[in-house]
């Protein structure tokens, strides 16, 4: 496991516990397989993240970091989300139907792809990459707006939706705390 990787499993087990996680019917996850998905994650996001251009103003590290805290505050990391399709019925009185956007969003990053979703379940790696392009274009699209706005695109599908914009705030902030809550790992260049 790189050092990128056991930084951002040390992130994801801090941020999003999974003793704290939602347990729906039909997605029971143990804490030792929650953990051992949880490294895979860490693992396939550090890979992306290494592999492509830092998202704008990033650094490699810091972008596997954002990553991360989309994945949080889209998925928080739920096996239905993740594993796929997600859970959309009642659950303990609570109705989720609206869940992963109705159903058009998929994996941890919530991405929302034209056809074929049940597929792109079984490529984690391939949803990551589209989703790191997802977060590239939203903040281009939206480079007239405040930093922390210019995911908003991603979001909502404008730059100029409020309920985006909102989002976005929501995102760079939890962004900003896993940025900060442990030293950033040293990589090599």
């Amino acid at each position: 496991m790189t050092a990128v990787a056991e930084w951002l499993l040390a992130l994801a087990l801090q941020f999003a516990p999974p003793s704290q996680a939602l347990r729906f019917k039909g997605y029971d996850e143990t804490a030792d397989a929650a953990r051992a998905r949880y490294t895979v994650i860490a693992e396939d996001i550090a890979a992306v993240t290494q592999a492509h251009d830092p998202l704008p103003g990033l650094t490699r590290s810091e972008s596997a970091a954002f990553v991360l805290a989309m994945a949080i505050g889209e998925s928080a990391l739920a096996l239905d989300a993740d594993k796929g399709p997600c859970f959309r019925g009642r659950h303990l009185g609570r109705n989720y139907a609206g869940r992963c956007d109705s159903g058009r969003a998929v994996g941890v990053l919530q991405v929302q792809l034209a056809s074929g979703r049940a597929e792109h379940f079984a490529d984690r790696r391939k949803l990551l990459t589209v989703g790191l392009e997802a977060l590239r274009g939203s903040i281009w699209a939206c480079a007239r707006l405040p930093v922390d706005e210019r995911l908003a695109a991603y979001a909502s599908g404008s730059c100029a939706n409020e309920g985006g914009k909102a989002g976005s705030r929501k995102r760079w902030a939890l962004f900003s705390q896993i940025l900060n809550a442990r030293p950033l790992p040293k990589v090599a260049k």
